[in-house]
């Protein structure tokens, strides 16, 4: 009942109900669905419209469940409009067993000359990288 109510939600393209339901076991489907919903927000969030988007506009291809079991993988694209985005640069990956993450960056132009690439990825530490950068200096 949980997957079905999602057919008709006005959530998802046609195109993406079709790859959502695709797999044969439920608990792929559910991972399709999570994956697919991170991407749609991690797009709208990008864009800053939030929620209020007609999510029916973007649609998400080449998402699939293979490479999320090895880490993050970057062959997703995004239609808007039924036109292809090559400026966004999107980015999905595993956290732990059906947890996904997923980023969206529009044309990023940092320090590469302007080739529009994104960095890696690298591990944070809240007290060091966070806190410690955006706060007063803690008294011990």
């Amino acid at each position: 009942m949980f997957l079905e109510s999602f057919r008709s939600s006005g959530v998802f393209t046609d195109y993406e109900i079709g790859i959502i339901f695709s797999p044969l076991r439920n608990d792929e489907k559910v991972k399709m669905l999570y994956l697919h919903w991170a991407l749609k927000e991690a797009y709208v969030k990008a864009v800053g419209t939030g929620l209020v988007t007609n999510l029916l506009a973007i649609e998400f291809r080449g998402v699939n469940l293979h490479d999320t079991e090895d880490g993050a993988y970057d062959g997703v694209e995004v239609y808007v409009d039924g036109e292809k985005r090559p400026e966004w640069k999107l980015e999905v990956g595993r956290l732990s067993r059906g947890h996904y993450f997923a980023v969206a960056v529009d044309g990023w132009e940092g320090g590469d000359g302007g080739k529009g690439e994104i960095g890696g990825w690298r591990w944070i530490e809240f007290r060091k990288d966070i806190w410690d950068v955006w706060s007063e200096p803690m008294v011990n």
